[in-house]
This record gives structure tokens, C-alpha cells and sequence, in this order.
């Protein structure tokens, strides 16, 4: 391989570190107060999207109302509940919803299909917001999560219907039913029952807070961990406020430092932090490596407040604990007798393509396939082709493996075109090797008569570099894809038992992993660089022996499907070699004879 050919193979290999490093970032702190709920509250600002009607609302004609003269209701109510608490459960085969009197809001989504840890007998993966029931209200004094609802289960088993009366007159009804997925739909209706109009204040939907997913598998620091607001302008794109570069930056107010070389001292900051954002938002997301909530109102929500925790073990240490948002609907006044309907679209379930890329708005984009388009493309038809495959052989190692072999077959043109052109510049080096040496002293003319000499044969200089250069999207859009692939999770085989994470073997007993994918991914690795025929002189040589060893220590704890998917590629790339060497030997001694 030429001197050029060098530098572009390792400048590539310092896209794909910057490529994993980009989100790993240094901070230095800077003092700023916690942010209470009754401040987080003020900083909300008023909606757009509520409805107004005259019309009677079913099944409250017979609702007794308090007699009271309480003509705003804005005023937080004490948190403190007078009935016991009580819960019911609506679900469908992929999902359990749990909703409590305490506020009207979700307390638990149970994922029937996701166990909650990597063992036989695991219970499923449960979403615990107990400490901060899902789609319940804040900012309405009688009506929030403070307040005593009366919940009563459909026919069905899918839906629930939730009444609150607050002192005011002010009766909330809240009607939730669950789909045949993970898609929940809430309609509240708002009705003033009193004889004087009553002030519907600025109010917030809560949603549940997401805490993180512990992993093994080494992606460059991102921890899969944040809030994702997507804007109702028409050319603006979602924005992911992720918790190691936009959280920190935006929410907590810290200031970037690229310089540092470790992560400055967090102590100053504060454990948790309410931020409001200013803009009109169509959906907003929080989520983490696997799962996620998507609350999407009837009408835009114009403002969302980010609420994130730290894990305060080590408060030396800024690290997130947990994230959870607020979205803020309109005010407004309600005469006697009217109505006022707001409905909302909520869905708690896996980042499972197929199940997001049905939500409008594109809402899918919550699972980070890229920033371009056809990068986009290029993600969704990896996951798509690694899923079809699964469903004809149901194992996602063999599905890999099947993919890889596609791939491989897609690119056989030109890495077949780049091998004949690579063992036709290795026979052209003695000549090369003597025009060099005539036009030692004339670079100029060197570089000429060499094109030349290449054009005779054509011979394409930068053909070794061209399988890497059209295989490196394929590799990064992998890498996008099997980071938060929640197919993926506790998925296993042979002796792997979590594609997502690296293999980890003997860990316990000899104190560090052994993962034996990326020692035999560097050892294809030298045997391919051996049988690739040679175009350098023997220090380039040597050079690129140590891409191999470069590779080991990249991807050593990455997660192991990656890792399956090089090291079957490197095993594919020395049986089309070893073939060409084979063609080639028999070609020759048919000629000889």
C-alpha cells in the first residue's frame, strides 16, 4: 500500500474514534441554585390548542358539586391524599398499565415481552413512577397529584375512566384507553359545574422519570440517558437534549472544556434542576437505552420543563441518576356549563422500530439514527433486513451473521475489482522501483511517468483503500444501529449471552473480562493482511500490521454483536482471497502448461 493509501486508512480510523467520542465531553461546573417545584412551575408559560365547548359532558349530570364562590384555582393544593389509594390495571399482551387514584396517573408500565434482567426466571421489565405518576396534573389546585380520584375499569380491560371534583366546581374527567401496543390515548374534560366562571390556570402533564440502563458495552461514553422535544416549525429537526453534552450544557448550565483531560469536580452543582424551555414543541420524549415515553398533545405543547436528577453516590462525579419532564398546557377561563377538552396521545414502550416508525411526527426519531438522510436510510435497512431475518431463523447471532454474508455479497464486485487491481500494482513494482530511482532528483516527472505506467495498466492507485472507504458507512450505521438496538437485549449465542453487551468471561474469577469475538477478530485480521497482496515497501508493511492490534483495543469492549459482525466479515474477506490466490495459481499453471 502506497504512503497516500496509509494516511487515508488512518484518518479513517480517526473518524471512527471521533465518531464514538463525539458526545464524550469535559465540563467545568458552574454554581447554579436548584430549582424548586413551585419555581419550575412559574417559569411555564401559557398553551395554545384547548377547545371550548357548550356541550354536556356524559356521565356527569349526576356529579355533586360543592357549593363554593373559589373563582381561581391556580394555587397548589398540599400534597397529602384523604382516601386510601387505590389501582387498577388495564392492559393487552405486550403491555400492562397500572393507574392509581393518587393523582389519576400512571404508576407502572409493565412490558410483558422484556424481561427485566438476564436470568431464566426475571420478571419483566417494569417502568416504576411511583415517586411521579405518568399524565398526572400540576398547577391545579384539587386536580392534582395530590387529588383523590374516583377509577373505574372498562368492559374491555384496555381503558378506565377517572373523576375528580375539586372544590372549586372544577370536574376533571379523564378517559385512558390502551391499544392493541403500546400507544395510550387520554382525553380530559374539564367541566365548571359552579355558577360563576371559573380560571383554568397554566397546568403541567407530568411524565415519568426514566433512570438509567446499566450496560457493559463500551460506546464512547454515551449513556443512552436524556429528553428528545420535537419542534413545530416546519424545517427545524428534533432536538435530543442528551445527558452528556446538552443536559449538562443547557440544563445544568455547565461550560464545555475540550482541553480537560479528566472531568472536573461537580460538587458545586446541584443534585437536581428544573429547565424550562422556550420553544413549541409537537412531542417530547424521555427516555433511555432501551425504552422510552412519548407524550404528544392535541394542539402542540409550547413549552416543556427538563427535570433532571443526579447520582449523588459520588457528588464529586457528575453522572445522571434520572430524567423526567413536564409539559405545560394553555389557561383560560370557563363559563358556567362549559366544557374544555384536551386530548393526548402517550406512548411507554420499547425503542422498537417497528412499533415507532407507525407514530406520526416522526416520532421514530427517537432512536438516534443519524443526522442525514440517507444515513437514516441507510440504519433503518439494516435493522429492517436484521429483523426479517430473525423472523426466518429466530436467533439475532445467526441473523448478524446472514447479514453480514449480504453485505459482504453487495461489495463482492468491488473488492473482487479492487484485489485484481491491488496484484496488478504488486507486479508493476519493480518497474515502479526503477522509475523512481531514474527520476530521483525530478519528482515532478516521477509522479507523471508512474500515472502513466498505471494508466497502461489500468491501474487504479487507490484501489486498496476503496473496500474500506465504501464499507466504513456500513460499519458506522451498524455501530448507530446495534448501540440501542432493543431487539438486541439479553439476545444470545453459542456462548454469548448478550449481544448488546461485550461477552465478559471469567470476570468474576480472574478479575478482568476475557472476550474471545475481538482475539479472534484481530487474529482474521493479520491472516487477511497477509494474504492481501503487497503494493509498499516493507516499512509500510509493518505499518499496517498494527491496524489489527489498533482494532482489538477499539472494539474490546464493544458490544459483542459488532464485534460478531467484523469478525464474520474478516472471516469472509480471507475466504475471498484465499479463493483469488487459488484462481490465480491454477490460471498460471494451466498457462504453463
Amino acid at each position: 500500500m502506497r504512503k497516500s493509501d496509509i494516511v487515508i486508512v488512518m484518518l479513517l480510523f480517526a473518524l471512527l474514534i471521533a465518531w464514538g467520542w463525539r458526545q464524550k465531553v469535559n465540563y467545568v461546573p458552574q454554581k447554579r441554585p436548584a430549582v424548586t417545584q413551585a419555581a419550575s412551575e412559574a417559569n411555564l408559560s401559557n398553551m395554545a390548542g384547548t377547545v371550548i365547548t357548550n356541550a354536556p359532558v356524559e356521565n356527569l349530570a349526576n356529579v355533586s358539586v360543592p357549593e363554593t364562590k373559589v373563582a381561581s384555582i391556580g394555587k397548589p393544593a398540599p400534597e397529602k391524599h384523604l382516601a386510601p389509594e387505590k389501582q387498577i390495571d388495564i392492559q393487552n399482551s405486550n403491555s400492562v398499565l397500572r393507574l392509581t387514584s393518587w393523582g389519576g396517573g400512571i404508576s407502572s408500565v409493565t412490558l410483558s415481552n422484556y424481561k427485566q434482567h438476564n436470568e431464566k426466571d426475571s420478571g419483566p421489565v417494569v417502568l416504576d413512577f411511583s415517586g411521579m405518576p405518568a399524565l398526572s396534573l400540576t398547577g391545579i389546585e384539587g386536580l392534582d397529584a395530590s387529588a383523590d380520584f374516583d377509577i373505574t375499569k372498562t368492559e374491555d380491560g384496555r381503558g378506565a375512566i377517572l373523576v375528580c371534583v375539586a372544590k372549586s366546581g372544577l370536574i376533571l374527567r379523564r378517559e385512558v384507553k390502551l391499544d392493541d401496543k403500546y400507544l395510550v390515548s387520554i382525553k380530559d374534560t374539564f367541566s365548571n359545574k359552579s355558577a360563576i366562571p371559573l380560571a383554568l390556570p397554566v397546568y403541567n402533564i407530568a411524565m415519568g422519570p426514566m433512570s438509567m440502563v446499566e450496560t457493559k458495552a463500551s460506546f464512547s461514553g454515551i449513556s443512552f440517558l436524556g429528553v428528545d422535544t420535537m419542534p413545530i416549525t416546519s424545517g427545524d429537526s428534533i432536538k435530543h437534549w442528551d445527558s452528556e453534552s446538552v443536559i449538562p450544557t443547557e440544563v445544568f448550565g455547565l461550560q464545555k472544556a475540550w482541553y480537560a483531560c479528566s472531568m472536573p469536580d461537580a460538587s458545586a452543582l446541584p443534585a437536581s434542576v428544573g429547565h424550562a424551555t422556550k420553544s413549541p414543541w409537537a412531542w417530547v420524549a424521555v427516555k433511555n437505552k432501551f425504552f422510552v415515553q412519548i407524550l404528544e398533545p392535541n394542539g402542540d405543547a409550547k413549552e416543556c420543563t427538563i427535570v433532571a436528577e443526579r447520582d449523588m453516590k459520588n457528588s464529586r462525579v457528575y453522572a445522571l441518576k434520572s430524567v423526567s419532564a413536564m409539559v405545560a398546557k394553555d389557561g383560560q377561563v370557563i363559563e358556567p356549563g362549559a366544557n374544555v377538552v384536551n386530548e393526548y396521545n402517550y406512548y411507554a414502550g420499547p425503542k422498537e422500530y417497528n412499533s415507532l416508525k407507525t407514530l406520526p411526527n416522526y416520532q421514530v426519531d427517537v432512536m438516534e439514527l443519524g443526522t442525514w438522510s440517507w444515513f437514516k436510510w441507510l440504519c433503518r435497512m439494516l435493522l429492517t433486513t436484521l429483523n426479517w431475518l430473525n423472523s426466518i431463523i429466530p436467533n439475532y447471532g445467526v441473523a448478524i451473521i446472514l447479514l453480514t454474508l449480504i453485505v459482504k455479497v453487495v461489495f463482492w464486485p468491488i473488492t473482487h475489482k479492487s484485489t485484481e487491481s491491488m496484484k496488478k500494482m504488486q507486479k508493476l513494482q519493480p518497474v515502479i522501483k526503477a522509475l523512481q530511482e531514474k527520476f530521483k532528483d525530478k519528482p515532478q516527472k516521477m509522479h507523471q511517468e508512474v500515472m502513466a505506467l498505471y494508466k497502461e495498466h489500468k491501474v487504479n492507485p487507490m484501489s486498496g483503500c476503496l473496500p474500506i472507504l465504501v464499507q466504513i458507512p456500513v460499519f458506522f450505521a451498524l455501530y448507530t444501529v446495534l448501540r440501542s438496538a432493543v431487539e438486541l437485549r439479553y439476545a444470545e449465542f453459542l456462548w454469548i449471552k448478550d449481544l448488546c453487551e461485550p461477552e465478559n468471561l471469567l470476570v468474576g474469577t480472574i478479575g478482568f473480562p476475557i472476550n474471545i469475538l475481538p482475539i479472534l477478530m484481530t487474529i482474521t485480521s493479520v491472516f487477511q493482511t497477509k494474504l492481501t497482496p503487497q503494493t509498499g515497501d516493507p516499512q509500510q508493511q509493518k505499518m499496517m500490521m498494527w491496524m489489527p492490534v489498533i482494532f482489538l483495543f477499539m472494539l474490546y469492549n464493544m458490544a459483542s454483536a459488532l464485534v460478531l459482525y467484523w469478525t464474520i466479515n474478516q472471516v469472509l474477506s480471507i475466504v475471498q482471497l484465499a479463493f483469488n490466490k487459488w484462481r490465480s495459481e491454477k490460471e498460471a499453471a494451466l498457462k504453463k502448461a
